[in-house]
Parts: C-alpha cells; sequence; structure tokens
C-alpha cells in the first residue's frame, strides 16, 4: 500500500499518528521513512496516547498547510469490528483546530485481515471548538467522535463493523441531533 508520495520539490502530503512503538520497532531499514511520515503518540501511565506539544504543533500546522493527516478515532478494534470503549479525542480535536473537515475511511479487511478495499465517506465539517461553550467541549468533543465513528461504520459490511457500531445509521442521527443543541459563544 502506498502511504505518501511526493511530487518533486514539494513537502510530503500526507502523515499520521500512530503509537511510538510502531516508529521506534519498525525495521532500520524502513525506520527512516517511517518516521518522516509518522508522529508518535506516547502512552502515560492511565493508558491514555497523546503528542508531545511539538509534534502536536506539527501535526496541526500540516493540516492547516492543506495537507492530510491519518490517524484513527479509535485504538483498537474488536473481532475486526469498531469499539465505543476505546474511542480517541484527537481526530476531531486536531480536525476542529485546523477548521479542517474530516473524511471518512473504511478498510475493508478479508478473513485474515488484510485490507481489501478503501472507501470513503463524505466530508464531515464539524463546529471549530472556538464556537462551543467550554463547560460543554469535553462532551461535544466526545459526541463528534462518535459520529466520526459512526461514519466509518456505515462504510464497513456489518460484519466489520463491532458490535457497538451495529446499528450506525441510528447513531450518526443521534449524533447529529446533539451537536445541533449545543449552546455557541
Amino acid at each position: 500500500m502506498k502511504v505518501a508520495c511526493r511530487i518533486p520539490g514539494k513537502e510530503t502530503r500526507l502523515m499520521g499518528i500512530a503509537r511510538q512503538e510502531i516508529v521506534t520497532k519498525s525495521n532500520p531499514l524502513v525506520g527512516g521513512f517511517i518516521q518522516s511520515l509518522i508522529l508518535p503518540a506516547i502512552k502515560d501511565e492511565e493508558g491514555k496516547y497523546s503528542l508531545a506539544p511539538k509534534q502536536a504543533a506539527k501535526a496541526l500546522k500540516h493540516i492547516e498547510e492543506g495537507c492530510l493527516l491519518w490517524l484513527s478515532p479509535t485504538g483498537s478494534t474488536e473481532d475486526n469490528g469498531l469499539r465505543l470503549e476505546d474511542l480517541r479525542l484527537g481526530a476531531v480535536t486536531f480536525a476542529q483546530r485546523a477548521e479542517a473537515p474530516i473524511i471518512p475511511m473504511g478498510l475493508i479487511t478479508d478473513e485474515a485481515g488484510r485490507i481489501t478495499k478503501i472507501v470513503f465517506g463524505d466530508a464531515i465539517k464539524l463546529l471549530p471548538t472556538a464556537g462551543v461553550n467550554p463547560f460543554e467541549l469535553e462532551e461535544y468533543l466526545y459526541v463528534s467522535s462518535v459520529l466520526v465513528l459512526a461514519s466509518i461504520a456505515v462504510l464497513l459490511p456489518a460484519d466489520q463493523r463491532g458490535t457497538d457500531l451495529k446499528q450506525a445509521e441510528q447513531i450518526i442521527q443521534q449524533k447529529e441531533n446533539e451537536l445541533s443543541r449545543y449552546s455557541l459563544i
């Protein structure tokens, strides 16, 4: 799979965020290549992954320059399906800070877990976090992240959605209704 391409004289337009061990434990021959394309997320004592401030600023600048940032809204899957239990807020946080849309991408796999097809959904444009009441911000980020995850789930076959997202279409409708109720500053 091609993960990035470079036009002569241009910067790489695709960058990703992944667990630090993916970057540090990669094959030494491809390690430098991976390190230039992947920002390492570091796990804290509570098991939460985040970027160092310098790396977060680099990711935000990358998006603001019109480039793509690839990251997952969930850290793990369940029997080849998505899980709400391990929801991450990073995709929504970066998109809202940069006022950029989120493009849902579903990776359809075969029985062995190999990717057989990549499907893209319609862009999701969310309210910038600056427009959300500060007392409602954490809940707003969570609801937005569930909407994004459900938007990915609808791109997948029913047996690959995971238990939490079997009814993804209804979850999308519910979360869109919830998002419309947030008060603006």
